[in-house]
This record gives structure tokens, C-alpha cells and sequence, in this order.
């Protein structure tokens, strides 16, 4: 994975939420996002709540890219607000940083890999906490990682301890993981691969202002295939599936 410099993710993040244009006002939500560490923008909390309004089936839905748990604990919910049924799935592999960092931070006595795991930690405490009667199916896996295991129907076990199926179609699935292109890209050719006529993708900092390059061009390339249109900007995009829907096994 490519080294995601997480202090100028957080600043496209923050000029992102200044730009949306709509935004979801919930008392539940605003305490939820003081308590769990995340940088969900407040445009996609909007986008959330409309696609899991105008869902087309109980498929299931993907989150690529976990972080602490803010965007899942989110999901799930306005999965249950809105009396949805749609199980929700997220996959991470838990390093954000390129191979060669070195042991510890720069000037610190923390461990990347201790790091590393105090955030998938806080992700469990946090979904615990927040979800805890609908927990996600949260596999520790990177984004292709996932999808190799979801064409073979495996059965995993997340991190939860729960076993559990794998394969089929999803109704929306949420693109937040490594947003240089090219990972950024396999990431939408394989939810492409597994969304239902009718499903929707949103690729996060997509934005036209604030965003980030490689996920920009991979939502502008979304937008001009003529088998997805446009739903929303605001300010990251959010495409629906128009053409044939098809499963690969």
C-alpha cells in the first residue's frame, strides 16, 4: 500500500465537510462522532441516509476501509432507523503506512505495529459499544484480499468470532480504503463486479474541491461510464448502477 499521509487526508477531509451541500442533523449521531475517532465527512452522512432510504434489496452492504469504526457504526445506524435488513460488511487490513516505515513514530516510543493494533482494538471497542445489536461482519482482510475470499464463497470468521458466508451481489457499497488510483480503482471495479442493477457506489473524498486526486479521477471515470449515473455530489459522488447485473462466481 501506498503511504497515506493521514495529517493531509484529515485537512481535504475538513475543507470536504465545509463544502457539502447537505448535511443530516441527528442529536444520536453528532455524540457518536464526538466518542469515536473518524473523519466521516458530514456530506456523506447525508448520502448514508439516502441510499439506505431508497435501497433496493436486502443485499448486503460493503464498506472498504474501517479505520476506528465511526462510518460503520453510522451505517448500521440508519440500517435500523430506517427498519432496513441489509447486513453490512467491512474489510480492513489495518496498516496505513508504506512498508518501510520504520519501527517506532519519529520521535516517539510508539510501535507502528502497536499502533496498528490499538486502532483495529478501538474499532471492536467501538462497535461494541455502539452497535452491539447489529454488529458488522468485520473481516481483517485488505480490499482484494476480501474480494479473492468473497468470489469463493469462503466461509471466515470476522473479528468478532463469528463465522460466516461469503459471495453473492451488494446493494451500496462505500469505497473508503488506499485512495491513490490504482488501489482506488480495483477497489470499483470489484464492487462493480458485485452490485446489483440498481446499487449504488459512494467513493469517499471524491470531491471536486478537497478531494483526493486518485479518488477524483476514479469517481469522474464512474461518472462517464454510461452504465452508472450520476445521483449526487455533495461533495463526493455517489453513482447508481444502470446496466446488466453481473454476479462473478
Amino acid at each position: 500500500m501506498e503511504t497515506l499521509n493521514i495529517l493531509r487526508i484529515l485537512k481535504r477531509k475538513l475543507l470536504r465537510q465545509r463544502n457539502s451541500t447537505q448535511t443530516l442533523h441527528c442529536m444520536f449521531l453528532d455524540y457518536l462522532r464526538y466518542a469515536t475517532p473518524g473523519m466521516c465527512a458530514t456530506g456523506n452522512i447525508y448520502l448514508f441516509d439516502k441510499v439506505i432510504r431508497e435501497l433496493n434489496s436486502n443485499l448486503p452492504i460493503l464498506e472498504i476501509g474501517s479505520w476506528c469504526g465511526q462510518s460503520a457504526n453510522i451505517i448500521t445506524y440508519l440500517l435500523r432507523k430506517h427498519g432496513k435488513q441489509n447486513q453490512l460488511f467491512t474489510c480492513d487490513g489495518w496498516k496505513y503506512e508504506a512498508k518501510n516505515h520504520p519501527p517506532l513514530f519519529p520521535d516517539s516510543d510508539v510501535l507502528f505495529a502497536d499502533y496498528y493494533a490499538f486502532i483495529k482494538s478501538s474499532y471492536i471497542r467501538n462497535t461494541e459499544f455502539f452497535s452491539a445489536g447489529r454488529l458488522p461482519h468485520s473481516i481483517h482482510l485488505t480490499s482484494n484480499e476480501f474480494f479473492d475470499e468473497w468470489r469463493k464463497n469462503a466461509v471466515l470468521t470476522d473479528i468478532f468470532g463469528r463465522s460466516v458466508q461469503l459471495g453473492g451481489n451488494f446493494a451500496f457499497c462505500f469505497i473508503n480504503g488506499d485512495h491513490a488510483y490504482e488501489p482506488a480503482a480495483q477497489d470499483f471495479t470489484n464492487c462493480d463486479a458485485h452490485l446489483e442493477t440498481g446499487g449504488f457506489i459512494l467513493l469517499d473524498d471524491s470531491a471536486t474541491d478537497g478531494g483526493w486526486p486518485g479518488a477524483y479521477q476514479v469517481a469522474e471515470e464512474a461518472i462517464g461510464n454510461p452504465r452508472y449515473k450520476l445521483v449526487s455530489r455533495n461533495p463526493n459522488v455517489l453513482v447508481q448502477k444502470q446496466g446488466a447485473n453481473a454476479l462473478v462466481n
